[in-house]
């Protein structure tokens, strides 16, 4: 008896070129669509966990179908912590822009804009400026839940003696 809906072991993750983090509840895997992520909710399979203890046996398990994996999800984007300002790279090209903040110091900004405008040849606008790397590879989205907030670690010496 178990309180598991599927037990995949390694050979079964391999052949689905999957990749799992306990960590964050996560599975991603690739479909025709597209790589594609399963989510976990603990509190659900606590839930499930207990009702499995208490009778011994399998609880009814979670009805799945009609689950399309190539659905269109969006997922929620965090908004900026500031103000952002918009600095022109110098090649010429109004499209060519870059957001910083405005909370930086006026040293830190001037600098990071020199540097912006001396490596403005490296840059990659478009994915053509980067030939033979997967779509999937070059997309970044920032996964920051808007609904908690932000927290500043605090420094760490890095100091040999204590």
């Amino acid at each position: 008896m178990s309180a598991y809906n599927v037990i995949l072991g390694r050979p079964d993750l391999n052949a689905l070129r999957a990749v799992v983090s306990t960590y964050y509840l996560k599975v991603k895997f690739p479909t025709s669509c597209g790589i594609r992520k399963i989510r976990g909710d603990q509190a659900l399979a606590k839930h499930y966990y207990s009702i499995a203890l208490q009778k011994g046996g399998h609880p009814d398990p979670c009805q799945v179908d009609g689950l399309d994996v190539c659905d269109d999800l969006t997922e929620e984007r965090g908004e900026p912590m500031e103000d952002l300002m918009v600095v022109l790279q110098n090649d010429g090209n109004i499209e060519h822009t870059v957001q910083i903040g405005f909370n930086l110091g006026e040293e830190v900004w001037k600098q990071l804009i020199a540097f912006l405008w001396k490596n403005a040849d490296i840059f990659a606008w478009v994915p053509t400026d980067m030939p033979g790397i997967d779509a999937e590879i070059i997309k970044h989205r920032l996964a920051v839940d808007p609904k908690y907030r932000s927290i500043k670690e605090k420094i760490r010496g890095h100091a040999l003696e204590r």
